[in-house]
């Protein structure tokens, strides 16, 4: 799903965008009612290195990709924010066998791709051969470090399928529409790990190969509203909740742009282009506070600083403005906006 690239003047984009945005927040708020103590509403820019171009799950090899793509596509299981624990995805329930080696997911039918014109403007539900499909793309078209990262040698039949020697993978099976048994080769206790990588996200075979200049589409909780500038927004109709009952992501839209370097994104920060600058190493750090101490001191600082999780070498920080609430990471440290509040 590579992402269209519009011939328009950017700030011409930007403002027309801009516009709509606004129109379609006074939408969303009038029709959206906060449940609990939750902040509803409201938009934040973030920077990456590059804006991808595609976002194919089984071509994402940079982190921008991975970041965009796991905010607009989804898997049959994903990571709680800032855990290791597997929660449902698009499949609601699962179950596995005895021998630990068959596993059967059953379907939320309430996940739906987000509206396309590939689907006359409405949204589309997600069946049990769009999961096919989609690992089936991924064993054909991956590179070989992702290949072995994800599927290869855990399915029946999956190295056959990648020789092209036969034409399904004889581990995938839709038992109906909305019911998948996956057989593996053995027992694999970090299989449903594996499901949740942004790689196994689900995509749609009609936008896939019939409708290639239609915005990509996924069933994550933010949808492609425009790629110059790109931006995400809200999908109304996201199927995952608070405890109060509000529907996820609380944000109304991300904006993104492009940085190159972490010297161009804290001066972006520093002037209020960005709201948020993450994976600081401890030096640049040190510096930042230093020259900004004031703004993040006291009762009601402007800038927050948190330590983001732990790799095997060195720690890493964000910085971020003190009105966003909640800010998380994802899967291996990925930045997950899905319950992200802005403080209005």
């Amino acid at each position: 799903m590579r992402l269209p690239v519009s011939t328009a003047f950017v700030l011409i984009i930007l403002s027309a965008v801009t516009f709509s945005a606004c129109e379609e927040r006074k939408k969303q708020e009038s029709k959206r009612i906060q449940k609990g103590e939750v902040q509803l509403g409201g938009a934040i820019t973030v920077a990456l290195k590059e804006i991808p171009v595609n976002i194919d799950p089984w071509s994402m090899t940079s982190n921008s990709a991975v970041e965009i793509g796991t905010h607009v596509l989804e898997g049959l299981v994903r990571l709680g924010p800032s855990s290791t624990k597997i929660i449902p995805g698009i499949a609601e329930s699962w179950s596995v066998d005895e021998a630990k080696s068959a596993y059967v997911f059953n379907l939320d039918r309430s996940v739906k791709f987000h509206p396309s014109s590939c689907f006359g403007n409405a949204a589309r539900e997600v069946t049990a051969k769009d999961i096919i499909y989609s690992y089936e793309q991924l064993v054909l078209h991956a590179d070989s470090t992702l290949y072995a990262a994800t599927l290869a040698g855990k399915l029946k039949g999956v190295a056959d399928f990648r020789n092209r020697s036969t034409d399904k993978i004889a581990g995938l099976e839709a038992i109906d529409d909305f019911t998948l048994k996956i057989q593996l080769t053995k027992p694999d206790e970090s299989f449903l790990y594996v499901l949740a990588q942004p790689s196994l996200g689900i995509v749609s075979k009609k936008i896939t190969e019939d409708c290639t200049d239609a915005l990509p589409v996924g069933t994550g909780p933010f949808s492609i509203a425009s790629t110059e500038p790109l931006i995400l927004k809200r999908y109304s109709e996201y199927h995952g909740k608070d405890e109060f009952g509000n529907r996820y992501p609380y944000l109304d839209s991300l904006i993104f742009i492009e940085r190159s370097n972490k010297s161009e994104e804290l001066e972006a920060f520093f002037n209020g282009s960005i709201d948020l600058v993450s994976r600081l190493e401890l030096d640049p750090v040190r510096g930042i506070l230093e020259q900004h101490v004031a703004d993040f001191s006291g009762r009601q600082p402007r800038y927050i600083m948190k330590r983001e999780v732990e790799t095997a070498s060195f720690e890493t920080y964000s910085i971020y403005s003190s009105r966003l609430k909640h800010l998380s990471d994802g899967f291996m440290g990925y930045r997950d906006f899905t319950q992200v509040q802005l403080e209005q």
